[in-house]
C-alpha cells in the first residue's frame, strides 16, 4: 500500500510552532522511522519530511501544502498520522474527504492489513475500506 506519512516538521508534540533546527531534525528523524518501518513491513511510504525537508528556505507554506496535497490526492492509498501540526491536521482532513483510510499507530494499520487480506479486498481506495476502518475503531 502506497502510505503518505503525515506529521508535524516545525512544531513540537502540542502543535507549537518553533522555527529550531534541533526540533525540525528529531520530527524528521522520527518521521524516516516510520517509513523504515512501513517500507520494511512491505509497504511504498511517502515521507514529506525527507522529500523536501530543507525546502523550507525556499519555497512558502502554501507552496510546500500544495505539493504535499498533491501527493495525497494523487498517490496515497492511506496516510499515517504521526501527530498534530497545521500541516498534518490538513493532510488528514483531505485524506478523509477523500475516503483515503487513515492510521495512528501501526497496530491499527497491521489491524486493517489482516481484514484487507482474510477478505481479499485490493488495498487501493475503496469504499469498502471506509467501512472495513470503521469496524476497527
Amino acid at each position: 500500500m502506497k502510505i503518505y506519512v503525515s506529521g508535524p516538521f516545525s512544531t513540537d508534540p502540542d502543535g507549537i510552532f518553533h522555527k529550531n533546527t534541533e526540533l525540525m531534525e528529531e520530527n524528521k528523524r522520527i518521521a524516516k522511522e516510520i517509513g523504515i518501518l512501513l517500507a520494511k513491513m512491505g509497504h511504498e511510504p511517502y515521507v514529506p519530511h525527507t522529500h523536501i525537508g530543507g525546502w523550507e528556505n525556499a519555497l512558502s507554506y502554501d507552496e510546500i501544502m500544495r505539493i504535499h496535497l498533491t501527493f495525497v490526492r494523487n498517490w496515497a492509498d492511506a496516510l499515517f498520522f504521526m501527530g498534530p501540526s497545521k500541516g498534518s491536521i490538513i493532510e488528514k482532513n483531505e485524506a478523509e474527504i477523500l475516503g483515503i483510510p487513515v492510521f495512528t499507530s501501526i497496530e491499527e494499520l497491521q489491524r486493517f492489513q489482516s481484514i484487507i487480506f482474510s477478505r481479499k479486498i485490493s488495498p487501493c481506495r475503496l469504499n469498502t475500506q471506509q467501512q472495513l476502518l470503521a469496524q476497527l475503531q
